[in-house]
C-alpha cells in the first residue's frame, strides 16, 4: 500500500504539468494490491499466472510513466520507479514459488 500512496502523491504533484501521466499512474497503481492478494489466495495455478502477469505489467508501467514526468519531479519519479522495481523482483520471486506448489 505504501507504493500506492507514494504513486498517488506523485500523481497529485504531476497533475498541473502532466495530467495524462498523473491519470495513468493513478489508474495503474490501484490494480496492484488487489491483484497480489488474489494471487496469494488459494487459486488455481492458471489464475496465479494471470495475476502475476497483471502485477508485473502494472509495476513496469509505473516505471514507464515516471519517465514522462516533468523535470522538477524527476527525483521523486526515480524514487517511485526504484520502489516499483523492488516490488517487481519480490513479486517475481514470491509468485514463481507459488506457481510451483
Amino acid at each position: 500500500m505504501a507504493l500506492v500512496e507514494a504513486a498517488y502523491a506523485l500523481a497529485e504533484a504531476a497533475k498541473p504539468e502532466a495530467p495524462l501521466v498523473a491519470r495513468h499512474l493513478r489508474k495503474v497503481v490501484v490494480v496492484i494490491p488487489s491483484t497480489i492478494a488474489d494471487a496469494l489466495a488459494d487459486e488455481p495455478e492458471r489464475e496465479i499466472a494471470e495475476d502475476r502477469s497483471r502485477v508485473l505489467g502494472a509495476l513496469a508501467e509505473i516505471e514507464r510513466q515516471t519517465l514522462a514526468l516533468p523535470p522538477a519531479l524527476a527525483d521523486a519519479g526515480d524514487a517511485l520507479a526504484a520502489r516499483a522495481r523492488k516490488l517487481y523482483r519480490e513479486v517475481e520471486k514470491r509468485l514463481a514459488i507459488e506457481t510451483v506448489q
